[in-house]
This record gives structure tokens, sequence and C-alpha cells, in this order.
């Protein structure tokens, strides 16, 4: 029953994202305009709250983890720990996706000759954010996979990692300015 039900979740999800999915064409940027993302408040306040969010799954990792090393595990610790883990782990995979994206945009301007991104230290800043990002959620995923139930935590690393990746990278570029609750 558990799988049918969450099969039909994803199933769900999938049809809503399909259907109120962006309608605005392809993102074209050069590196001024990804600066310009990059300073959109709103993106600001996202990569606060997450980080935030990620200092509070932290604290109650440590906290749970604690106590199952002293032998009194706290209710739930058995969903609990690989719950806060995965979710914490997501959020510098999704970070790395929207690195990797706007790393795809300014080798696109450099292709195409409109921007000369190798002379901007935006490039590299993104380029060692991305390699920082992707190498931290690589680890973590593995980690996971050493220290809780492959067939539990799996799901939930990628769970995290979708939503996590839609939000970030809906903010970032700006793709729920578009967004209409009619399209739901």
């Amino acid at each position: 029953l558990r799988m049918y039900l969450g099969s039909g979740l994803a199933l769900v999800g999938l049809v809503v994202t399909v259907i109120s999915a962006s309608v605005v064409g392809a993102l074209e940027e050069d590196t001024h305009g990804l600066l310009q993302l990059w300073m959109n408040p709103a993106w600001f306040a996202y990569i606060g709250a997450s980080t935030v969010f990620g200092m509070c799954l932290h604290m109650v990792h440590r906290r749970y983890e604690r106590r199952r090393c002293q032998g009194k595990p706290l209710p739930h610790s058995h969903i609990l720990l690989p719950t806060t883990y995965a979710a914490l782990s997501a959020l510098f995979g999704t970070f790395s996706v929207v690195l990797a994206k706007c790393l795809s945009e300014l080798l696109t301007a450099q292709i195409q000759g409109e921007d000369e991104i190798f002379k901007h230290w935006f490039t590299y800043a993104t380029l060692f954010g991305w390699i920082a990002f992707v190498s931290v959620w690589l680890y973590r995923m593995n980690e996971a996979l050493s220290l809780y139930d492959p067939l539990f935590v799996i799901p939930l690393l990628q769970t995290s990692f979708i939503f996590f990746a839609i939000l970030s990278g809906g903010i970032f570029f700006e793709e729920f300015q578009e967004f209409q609750i009619a399209n739901v």
C-alpha cells in the first residue's frame, strides 16, 4: 500500500509540475544578467532561509544522533535521523544545480561570442562554488547510503533534492514570477 501511495503521490506531483510549468522561453543570460539575478532580494532571502533551515536540521540531527549513541534514542529516531541528514544534504546539492545552470549560461554566452566570461571573476566564483557544493552533495549522498537503509534514504535524498532544486531554481531564475494559481 505504501509503495502505491508513494508512486501515486509522485505521479500527482509530476502532473502538477508539468501543468504549472513556466511558459517563459529559454533563459539566455550573460555575466551581467546573471549578476543581476544574484542581487535579487528574493534570492538573498532564500539563501538566508536555507541557511537557518540547514542549521536547524543539523541541530536536530546532532541531538537525535547524540541520544542514539548514548543508548537512549529519542522517539522516531529511525525516521528523523535519515530525514534530517537527507534534507540537509539536498540543500547543498541544489545550490550546485543553480550554479551549474549559471555555468551553462556563461558557456553559452562565450560560445555565441556575446561575452568573454574568462575575463570576469564571476565565472571563477561560480565554478569554484559549483565544485564545492557538488563535492559536499556527493560526499553526503554516499555517506547517507552507508549510514542508513538505502531503501529508505534514497527516496528521501531524491525527493529532497528535487523539491529544493525546483524551489531554488524557481527563485534564482525568477521562474515563479510567471506562475499562475489558475495553472494548477
